[in-house]
């Protein structure tokens, strides 16, 4: 019954969490004249349409370089994704596996700077970009990323429970510092990495602020400030705001769901875990 129970009202909770995207879906298909028609005050008809137009979703295309908004995000997430890993789980490794002079200390500075809100190293790090000649470049965009904290301690909690059997009998087999981290702690990590990996590309995808910042290039430009041009002096075209927000969530929504099963296993093993 206590079972049954928990599914319904996850069920509930879970519809609850998609009506704003089955709003955000359905309104993107209606007129422009149509789309709050029926959301003040919230009535049924606003979650159905009539005769859906694609007219906005065609406007995205032709009124901005959408497609190469798109490109750009897909390269820079990727590129955030891949980079992060490689980085966190070096570092992660060091500070789980090895032992040396200062580990401890160092580890607890790298996480204080989680709590440094991002508003307090705006600046500075813009100054940093601008004195190393990257404004308006990818690299703005993906370097920056790849330090964070976040992903060195959610890693290290999964290296820390590894059974260290394994390094001592590769040891003896005469296996190096990096080749354990290779041959042994990585694949078995598969689980924490694909998590990161998704964290990473998630928060990426939805960068707005310093994209805008450091990017001068509209060609350069990422998908949430190419959505954002849509809010003009002239108006603000709603339609075409709803239809390149629907296209914007599918690449996450079909890489969560093909990587769930890892993500909810990386979270149960690492973070979660004592």
């Amino acid at each position: 019954m206590k079972k049954t129970i928990r599914y319904i009202s996850l069920s509930i909770l879970g519809f609850l969490f998609l009506i704003p995207f089955l709003w955000m879906t359905v309104s993107s298909l209606k007129p422009q004249s149509a789309i709050f028609a029926d959301a003040f005050p919230l009535r049924w008809q606003a979650f159905w349409v009539s005769e859906p137009t694609f007219e906005h979703y065609i406007k995205v295309f032709t009124a901005v370089p959408f497609a190469r908004y798109l490109l750009n995000t897909l390269l820079i997430s990727i590129s955030v994704a891949f980079g992060s890993l490689l980085v966190g789980s070096l570092a992660a490794y060091s500070f789980a596996r090895l032992r040396f002079p200062g580990r401890d200390i160092l580890f607890m500075a790298v996480l204080s700077t989680m709590i440094i809100p991002g508003e307090v190293t705006f600046m500075p790090l813009f100054m940093v970009i601008r004195s190393l000649g990257w404004i308006d470049s990818y690299a703005a965009l993906i370097v920056p990323p790849l330090f964070g904290a976040f992903g060195i301690f959610l890693l290290r909690q999964f290296f820390r429970d590894m059974p260290r059997d394994l390094e001592d009998s590769a040891r003896i087999d005469g296996c190096s510092v990096l080749g354990i981290y290779r041959h042994i702690t990585i694949p078995l990590a598969k689980s924490a990495l694909i998590t990161l990996g998704l964290l990473s590309f998630m928060g990426e995808w939805g960068s707005f602020l310093w994209p805008l910042v450091v990017m001068n290039s509209p060609e350069k430009q990422v998908i949430q400030v190419g959505i954002a041009n849509f809010t003009t002096t002239y108006g603000i075209y709603w339609g075409r705001i709803l239809a390149g927000s629907a296209m914007a969530t599918i690449p996450v929504i079909v890489l969560f769901m093909a990587l769930q099963r890892y993500y909810v296993r990386g979270i149960t093993m690492t973070g979660l875990k004592g």
